[in-house]
């Protein structure tokens, strides 16, 4: 089947999951909006952006050029039927994500926690523990983020004072998600923000990219630590 039709699909069975109570379906497409809104989705949609920036790549990679439009083009797909359901996705994202969260979708209430403001690490303790408990792979990779966020802010976990997160705990919990099961290779969702939004367009997997990254920074002894740590640290 056409990846862009099959992904159209899934988001039309998504939204009839979402209608009838299903959390991570209410996450899966709030995400998804979040994304088309980070694109500068808007009556054009961003086929415009998609142009400009692979004319762009083909000029020093055509294969990286290759890999964008592929990741563009998937994404392009789910945000034109999204842009039928709303026009204003950002907020649109926003509202499902909520609904998600207050549906007690774990990983959407992380996200949420993010752009609370102020960050109250008070709720960040709390979900992190919720992730420890429960193992849940799509939680395990938001959580990073969150975590670096409270301790950028100065502020300290209660339950796990003592303890800040970096940019290299951050990348550890990503690779710790993909060995739970959450999808890291060639047209995973991962991979594909990591291409239209850094790009980092490439053929290889998550982990690999990751460590082929630190190596060539001189910073592969880090990440290491950082993996000890959370891993220890999501071991309760």
């Amino acid at each position: 089947m056409n990846g862009g039709l099959s992904d159209v699909h899934h988001l039309w069975a998504l939204k009839q999951a979402a209608d009838h109570g299903d959390a991570a379906a209410m996450r899966e497409i709030a995400f998804t909006s979040s994304r088309c809104a980070g694109m500068g989705h808007s009556r054009q949609g961003i086929q415009h952006t998609l142009d400009n920036v692979s004319a762009n790549l083909a000029t020093h990679s055509p294969e990286r050029a290759a890999v964008y439009r592929s990741a563009g083009q998937r994404l392009k797909a789910q945000c034109d039927v999204l842009a039928g359901w709303s026009n204003d996705l950002r907020v649109f994202g926003a509202v499902w994500r909520d609904r998600a969260a207050e549906a007690g979708d774990l990983t959407a209430s992380i996200r949420k926690a993010m752009y609370d403001a102020p960050r109250d690490p008070q709720v960040a303790a709390a979900l992190l523990d919720r992730v420890v408990v429960s193992g849940d792979a799509a939680a395990t990779a938001e959580i990073g983020l969150l975590l670096l966020r409270v301790s950028n802010d100065g502020k300290s976990l209660p339950g796990y004072e003592g303890l800040s997160f970096d940019v290299f705990d951050f990348y550890a919990m990503q690779m710790i998600a993909c060995e739970r099961g959450v999808a890291c290779g060639v047209g995973s969702v991962m991979l594909d923000d990591i291409c239209l939004g850094g790009l980092e367009c490439t053929t290889a997997d998550f982990p690999a990219l990751l460590w082929h990254s630190v190596e060539e920074d001189g910073e592969a002894r880090q990440l290491e630590q950082a993996l000890k740590k959370m891993r220890g640290l999501l071991q309760g």
